[in-house]
């Protein structure tokens, strides 16, 4: 994987954590600040697809790479035996 794409899933990292922040944000001052603050469900459920769907494509990046596997012949290939 090329440098580009390891800081895009960085990038994509930490864009869902601050998704995911700002949701749990969201959700808090709803529930101990009535009428402070008011966002509609369909944009909370937005944010936290947002937030998901990024968190799953940096993992996906990150796992693309992974070496692809273990030799053949190695104590994790044997399980079983």
């Amino acid at each position: 994987m090329s440098r580009s794409s390891s800081s895009s899933a960085k990038l994509m990292l930490w864009l869902s954590i601050c998704l995911f922040a700002a949701f749990f944000i969201n959700v808090s001052i709803q529930r101990y600040v009535p009428g402070m603050w008011a966002l509609e469900a369909a944009y909370e459920a937005v944010l936290l697809t947002l937030a998901t769907a990024f968190f799953v494509s940096a993992c996906l990046k990150f796992e693309g790479k992974a070496p692809s596997g273990a030799e053949p012949g190695t104590p994790t290939t044997q399980q079983g035996q």
